[in-house]
């Protein structure tokens, strides 16, 4: 059976379309947040489908209410998704990029910890929440690791490699 939109509908995701086009040629965008939204055409073909199949509609029809609900999903979809590949993970993983670059500077045999980082001669003062992110994100990739230590107020960390 071929599935199918009526012209009403199609017109509700050519809207939708339209706008996630204008989007993707933004050009704030993470390259992670751009693959997403390069897949979002497919993603809403296969979640109206989904949804179609789910309502046990015997036509092959799908409903307009179906293709709204597809839009609500598509952005909540596209929060989550700026969420965790918008500007904030971009600026945490450049951040600890940077971290990795000075290497040399954090080579403590006691480890180091927020507070070395965020030393004035080291970064130009930045929020040490993101020095934070910046340090578990490089933890979570095996870059470092949290030791039994602590520093003044902070955990210390010690390098992997």
């Amino acid at each position: 059976m071929i599935y199918q939109y009526t012209s009403e509908v199609k017109s509700v995701y050519i809207e939708w379309f339209n706008e996630v086009q204008k989007d993707i040629q933004r050009s704030d965008h993470s390259d992670l947040m751009i693959e997403y939204l390069g897949k979002a055409d497919n993603t809403f073909h296969t979640l109206a489908l989904i949804y179609h199949l789910a309502d046990n509609q015997d036509t092959n029809i799908i409903a307009k209410n179906t293709v709204e609900r597809i839009v609500l999903i598509m952005a909540y979809l596209y929060e989550c998704a700026n969420y965790l590949y918008g500007d904030d993970f971009d600026e945490v993983r450049n951040v600890a990029q940077k971290i990795i670059d000075r290497k040399s500077k954090f080579n403590n045999k006691n480890g180091f910890s927020v507070g070395d980082v965020a030393r004035p001669k080291i970064f130009r003062k930045l929020d040490r929440e993101l020095l934070e992110s910046a340090l578990e994100m490089l933890a979570n990739y095996d870059h470092i690791q949290k030791t039994n230590n602590l520093g003044v107020k902070y955990a210390k960390y010690k390098w992997l490699y």
